[in-house]
């Protein structure tokens, strides 16, 4: 009877720990969730097309349209039917029907922002290699002793 005793609470033990990774897992999940789920600043204000108001005339842009074809210029009009925008090839009116999205086309920072990146990146793995040596050489050391 004691042997049966044993083996039944040896093989529940796993079960509890699985019980547990479960919960452990639903948790950071509904974490994660809540963590990258849109809040209410991000919500749009007004109609969109009114935004365009913002712009002043010789701005850069760009006019992405429903075909996710993308145009950029300076910023010339728009209308409640049209934006309209000037570029290489002259002067460019996108129905307003046709916009997916207009955006200011300020300088861009992206190399500046890769140069960063690469430096935290390379800052972070030297130091890592110095820790991780660090203990490989305390390793050795109680060992040769």
């Amino acid at each position: 009877m004691k042997h049966n005793l044993r083996r039944t609470t040896l093989e529940t033990r796993p079960l509890r720990s699985h019980r547990r990774e479960q919960a452990l897992r639903r948790l950071m999940m509904a974490a994660l969730l809540l963590a990258f789920a849109p809040g209410p600043g991000y919500a749009r204000k007004g109609e969109p097309w009114e935004n365009l108001k913002q712009l002043q005339v010789g701005q850069k842009i760009e006019v992405v349209d429903m075909t996710l074809k993308s145009l950029t210029g300076t910023f010339v009009s728009f209308s409640d039917e049209a934006i309209s925008l000037r570029n290489r090839g002259g002067d460019v009116t996108v129905v307003r029907a046709d916009v997916l999205r207009v955006s200011l086309r300020e300088h861009t920072k992206r190399t500046r922002n890769v140069l960063i990146g690469a430096a935290i990146g390379a800052a972070a793995g030297a130091a890592f290699a110095a820790w991780a040596g660090a203990g490989e050489a305390l390793a050795l050391r109680t060992v040769q002793q």
